[in-house]
């Protein structure tokens, strides 16, 4: 064989090979590159999430490649858990860089008010929290009706209501405070009716009926810290302190006076309080403020426990029981006695220790028995076979019906100052209550009966309160409420309360009603870019001051986040010339400084500490906070702002190609997809006829959907419907009493961010995909 016979062999031989390696090439990367979509498809089948949302996890001022693309438990959830870790917020303040000068606990504040704001940047970021204003709590009372107060969670309390009636000794009232309650089951409440009803006939461990003051009601809180553990020590009973008013954290300072009683005259033990703390724990109770108690040992093990046991719950007519609880608690009755105290009475006080998990605080847990959500509940009443080992709750123990009966008497049982007499659930129906002489404060409770009136319209409440058959309601249209330049009621007999409330709307993240935009062929990531901004023009070209000026009749104010802005921040960053955050003594020197004032809402980067509260061309939309009242320009300030959150709007609009017509100021949408408002038809109609009417001027239709409250309440627990009206109070003094509502297992959050079902159009478009792979293969 010659030589140019060798080479053509050799260069025959290198032409196979480098074609069959182009050919295995094309061939492995087609096939990964389809695997990979094919993966990609999977992951968003129905009951999964989009890694979709990003989050500064490791705080350390940037986003890394391992901070992108992750679903909503992944981020928001892991921010709101962080923010109760006071020994991870330690760690995240060395590297938010605050300084170590400064106590621990200022530090620890430092960081975590820094982790919720990031919290509320990102779920404001989503476009699906579009905040309207912040409510005043406004009510209607009759001149003679004196010593009504208010707590920060707008419950009505009339402990030291009475009658100032000259014409005739008056010892009853009767009230409306809405429709008739959803439930009177206090691990969940949800409603502000059924919440005040449950405060005047139950009560917690503490009681505050505004935000100023507190006082021990059925037993006291010892905190103490031993071998590197947080322990509550809890002892139940009416106390007194020794001297003064103020709360002490010392067991010598109080005096034992006597045992506490639920109405039928059994004594309240500690089982009672174990029992109530383990349902709210429970996840088959499915209160959405679990989180009171997630801070207590066991709390994990506990939930995972509970899990197990739902299948086998189901099919038992959705009773349960409960075997064992939070490992976390115990019960220490006997441990302390009467002469402890320095009291004569000689019965073992019912107590109980609580030990909270080495990384959390307990304050959650302590503003939790602040709350109705927290009473005592009856357990003796609502079980069968409470002295076995399981008990049976009884299904709906608190309606007071002929089969609801135990022992002769009604399953409902009280222990705060009023207890029942009559209930009917129905619309203009009622629940008498009377005084509850087993109460141990009933010698300073005034009034004898309450009756709670329940409506089915505001206009009936209204009626009835014009007539004298009403003493007090909250239940009735804004649209009557006249003032004048002063900011006063012109109308006789309201009454108005600055309450810690935020008004908004919410875009229910799974429902397809913006998809016109969206074109078949996009990702579900594009697919969601695209709603997400479609969610900021609408929030932009939201007209708040008009709202809250003409159709809330000044009531209200521009709400700029979720966090009302009646909430206060205590410690205010700002770096010093050594680029290390200390505490701003001038901001600090102030009265107070509102939680919004610091908002960042920048959806495209990271922000923090000085960066907020500046004006930002990126933050998501602008509010003027002032009034035509106390502004001479006024209307100049607000046509500038519209301007401005206009143009913000069509540079969003270009970017998702939706198309529009601008000439001369005037903005005209040609192809935006129409909104569908679920609202109750207790909400002021002046107010969505506005908005129907202002953004129709922008060629996009609004559509308002009146439903009864009850059925509100039901499409937006269960995701039915586009958007919805609604609102929110505060549970403790802490911007996490909002925020913590929009993690993904909380029934509250009404956007279903992180809920596991995903969005219904992307599920349809992920199956016709796998079909088209199917057939490929």
């Amino acid at each position: 064989m010659n030589v140019k016979k060798i080479f053509l062999v050799i260069f025959l031989l290198l032409s196979i090979s480098s074609i069959s390696f182009f050919v295995s090439y094309k061939f492995f990367k087609n096939y990964f590159r389809n695997k990979k979509n094919e993966n990609e498809n999977f992951k968003h089948l129905p009951n999964s999430e989009l890694h979709f949302y990003r989050a500064d996890l490791d705080h350390d001022g940037k986003i890394g490649k391992n901070e992108k693309k992750l679903t909503w438990k992944e981020s928001y959830d892991v921010l709101i858990r962080q923010s109760n870790d006071p020994v991870l917020l330690e760690k995240i303040a060395d590297k938010m860089n605050i300084n170590k000068k400064l106590d621990r606990s200022i530090r620890v504040a430092l960081a975590r008010n820094e982790v919720l704001h990031q919290a509320e940047d990102l779920l404001i970021s989503t476009g699906c929290v579009v905040p309207i204003y912040n409510a005043s709590h406004v009510f209607l009372k009759k001149d003679f009706l004196k010593g009504v107060e208010h707590n920060c969670y707008r419950n009505t309390v009339f402990d030291n209501a009475y009658c100032e009636d000259k014409d005739k000794k008056k010892d009853e009232i009767t009230v409306c405070v809405g429709t008739e309650p959803k439930t009177l089951d206090f691990p969940i409440i949800s409603q502000v009716q059924s919440a005040t009803i449950a405060e005047t006939c139950s009560r917690s461990l503490l009681f505050y009926p505004d935000r100023e003051n507190f006082r021990n009601e059925l037993g006291i809180v010892i905190e103490s810290y031993e071998n590197n553990k947080t322990f509550l020590d809890i002892y139940i009973g009416n106390f007194k302190l020794k001297k003064g008013n103020t709360i002490s954290n010392d067991i010598k300072d109080y005096e034992f006076i006597d045992s506490v009683y639920w109405d039928d005259g059994k004594k309240i033990d500690a089982k009672d309080l174990i029992w109530s703390i383990n349902r709210i724990a429970s996840p088959i109770t499915g209160s959405s403020f679990r989180y009171f108690t997630s801070v207590i040992e066991g709390y994990e093990e506990f939930e995972k426990s509970e899990l197990e046991r739902i299948k086998e719950i189901k099919k038992s007519n959705n009773t349960y029981t409960f075997y064992n609880g939070l490992s976390g608690i115990k019960e220490t009755t006997g441990e302390k006695k009467a002469s402890d105290f320095n009291s004569s009475k000689k019965d073992e006080i019912p107590s109980l220790r609580i030990a909270i998990k080495n990384d959390q605080s307990p304050s959650i847990f302590v503003e939790g028995i602040k709350s109705i959500i927290l009473a005592f509940s009856p357990r003796h009443r609502m079980t069968k076979n409470t002295e076995k080992e399981n008990e049976t709750l009884v299904q709906d123990w608190w309606q007071y019906t002929s089969n609801n009966k135990k022992d002769g008497k009604f399953y409902f049982c009280c222990c705060g100052p009023f207890k029942a007499e009559k209930i009917n659930y129905q619309n203009n129906g009622e629940m008498v209550l009377v005084k509850n002489d087993k109460y141990h404060n009933k010698d300073n409770i005034k009034l004898n009966k309450i009756t709670f009136k329940f409506f089915s319209s505001t206009e009936a409440a209204e009626t009835a309160f014009n007539d004298n058959k009403l003493d007090f309601n909250c239940f009735f249209s804004k649209t009557k409420v006249k003032v004048n330049e002063k900011g006063e009621f012109l109308n006789e007999g309201f009454n108005k309360v600055n309450l810690p409330t935020s008004k908004y709307l919410f875009f229910n993240v799974n429902d397809d009603s913006l998809d016109t935009i969206v074109h078949p062929d996009d990702s579900p990531r594009v697919a969601e870019k695209k709603r997400q901004k479609a969610r900021y023009i609408f929030s932009l070209l939201l007209d708040r001051n008009h709202i809250c000026n003409v159709c809330e009749k000044g009531l209200s104010y521009p709400s700029r986040g979720v966090v009302s802005g009646s909430l206060y921040e205590m410690y205010i960053p700002k770096r010093n010339n050594d680029g290390v955050i200390d505490i701003d003594n001038d901001a600090n020197s102030k009265d107070k400084v509102e939680w919004c004032t610091r908002n960042g809402y920048v959806p495209k980067k990271y922000n923090r500490f000085e960066e907020r509260g500046k004006k930002n061309e990126n933050e998501l939309f602008e509010i003027y906070l002032g009034s035509e009242k106390d502004d001479k320009d006024y209307e100049e300030k607000i046509k500038s702002l519209k301007k401005r959150n206009i143009e913000k709007a069509l540079e969003i609009a270009d970017e998702i190609n939706l198309k529009y017509e601008y000439k001369d100021g005037n903005l005209k949408f040609l192809n935006f997809p129409s909104i569908s408002i679920i609202c109750s038809n207790s909400e002021s109609l002046e107010v969505f006829q506005h908005i129907q009417n202002y953004f129709k001027k922008f060629g996009i239709q609004i559509n308002i959907d009146k439903r009864e409250f009850n059925y509100v309440c039901s499409a937006m627990d269960n995701g039915r419907g586009a958007v919805y009206s609604s609102g929110y109070s505060a549970d403790f003094d802490d911007p996490l009493t909002f925020l913590i509502l929009f993690t993904s297992e909380n029934s509250c959050n009404f956007c279903q961010l992180g809920k596991n079902s995903y969005h219904k159009s992307n599920n349809k478009r992920n199956k016709d995909v796998i079909k088209g792979l199917n057939k490929k293969k």
